[in-house]
């Protein structure tokens, strides 16, 4: 893995964590980025979403007091 996919990696999955904790649909920015950098679909389909799922629990713990 290259730094550059890396860079991109990390910067789709913050960005992604960010749409998700306000309105949802990261994965159209995580699925993509992931099938872009060579990852085959399914992989980048599980990865995605247990990347994801990690992040809204942190977004309910987040907004839990609000």
């Amino acid at each position: 893995m290259t730094w550059i996919e890396i860079l991109t990696l990390s910067a789709a999955g913050c960005t992604a964590g960010a749409i998700n904790a306000i309105a949802g649909g990261g994965t159209l920015l995580t699925f993509p980025v992931l099938l872009m950098c060579g990852t085959p679909p399914v992989l980048a389909n599980a990865t995605s979403t247990v990347g994801l799922v990690i992040g809204t629990a942190g977004s309910i713990l987040g907004f839990r007091g609000r």
